[in-house]
């Protein structure tokens, strides 16, 4: 009796057909939704950056003006 044994291509090029036969990831409209949505949090991160620069800024300038107008202490003669 001769037992024939099994043998299997080696893997090439081709990916095994498991993989062929896997579904899908969801792309298209999940993609674009969540594309937008990131881009959506960078454009509101970059709004809130300017404004609490801007905020800053004009901290600043008043800081200024108060100084500027402020006279140093008399001195007594």
């Amino acid at each position: 009796m001769v037992f024939a044994k099994e043998m299997e291509a080696r893997g090439g090029i081709e990916p095994p057909i498991e993989i062929l036969q896997t579904s899908a990831l969801p792309l298209g409209d999940r993609a674009v939704k969540s594309q937008y949505k990131r881009q959506k949090q960078v454009v509101q991160s970059m709004k809130d950056f300017v404004f609490r620069s801007f905020c800053a800024m004009r901290r600043l300038f008043e800081l200024f003006r108060r100084l500027e107008n402020t006279r140093p202490f008399a001195t007594a003669r």
